[in-house]
C-alpha cells in the first residue's frame, strides 16, 4: 500500500518520482503504525508509532505502569 500511494501521490511509476513521493509520505496508516518517511528515515516509524496494550477482563487496554 505505501508503493500504491506513493505511485499515485507521483502520478508516475518513474522510480526517481516515487522514491520522492515515498521519502514525503507522512500519516500513512499500516498494519505497522502510523508511517512518517523523509529522506533520513525510510523506515517511517518511531517509538511514538506503537501503543503497547495488555488485556484487562477480557478485553484489549492500553498498557499502564
Amino acid at each position: 500500500m505505501t508503493l500504491t500511494t506513493a505511485m499515485k501521490n507521483a502520478g508516475s511509476s518513474d522510480p526517481e518520482k516515487v522514491r520522492t513521493a515515498v521519502e514525503n509520505l507522512t500519516g500513512f496508516v499500516g498494519t505497522g503504525g502510523i508511517f512518517n518517511f523523509s529522506p533520513e528515515d525510510h523506515n517511517g516509524l518511531d517509538i511514538d508509532s506503537f501503543a503497547m496494550l495488555t488485556v484487562k477482563n477480557g478485553k484489549f487496554a492500553l498498557y499502564t505502569k
